[in-house]
């Protein structure tokens, strides 16, 4: 069993009940690995639908989790879905974390909403969190929302700050795949890999 899915058993075997929620904190201290890797670990089990979020930061486990919890099987990790030919990116890319974090809220066919806090949650490592960082990823949003890979919510999300407007909700709208849209700023275009088009803005 590899690192990934040893950590992801014992994020399984973390739950003593299965209406228990738990956060990432929870998780690293059960957990034999760094909080990145835990992110990363709880990232995959949410697409996988071995754990849900309940709320922001907030995760249970699921039917499909608690069997597989349960069976003392370990988690067989390696390519899921049909070959597409494309080169797959680096996984520690931030754009391609930034895509498998919004592919996380889409689960069991059901698209649920997230903010770019959210995102930058499960996405950003240690230390990486800065102005210049947000802003790539709220650039990255703005041409997903512009090519139709995103829809943008008429609610928010509650602030955190006195006053404030709140959040931007959005929804993954068009899943093509694990691939990460490659922004082609010239073209004023996104090139997806999974299908292999180009998509004008």
């Amino acid at each position: 069993m590899s690192g990934q899915a040893t950590t992801q058993m014992e994020i399984l075997n973390s739950f003593s009940e299965t209406s228990e929620v738990l956060t990432l904190t929870d998780f690293n201290a059960a957990v034999s690995q760094n909080l990145d890797s835990v992110k990363s670990a709880v990232g995959r089990m949410v697409i996988s639908g071995l754990i849900e979020r309940s709320e922001r930061g907030h995760y249970r486990l699921t039917k499909l989790g608690q069997e597989q919890r349960d069976s003392g099987e370990p988690i067989k990790s390696g390519k899921k879905g049909p070959r597409t030919g494309a080169k797959k990116p680096k996984p520690t890319a931030f754009k391609q974390r930034l895509w498998n974090a919004m592919r996380s809220y889409n689960v069991g066919g059901l698209s649920k909403c997230f903010s770019l806090n959210d995102l930058l949650m499960i996405a950003l490592n240690d230390g990486e969190q800065t102005a210049h960082t947000e802003n790539n990823a709220r650039q990255y949003l703005r041409q997903l929302k512009k090519t139709g890979y995103l829809l943008t919510l008429t609610r928010r999300q509650a602030g955190t700050r006195p006053g404030s407007n709140g959040y931007k909700l959005f929804k993954l709208t068009n899943d093509t795949g694990e691939l990460s849209p490659i922004v082609r700023i010239r073209e004023k275009a996104i090139y997806d890999p999974n299908t292999r088009e180009v998509v004008k803005w």
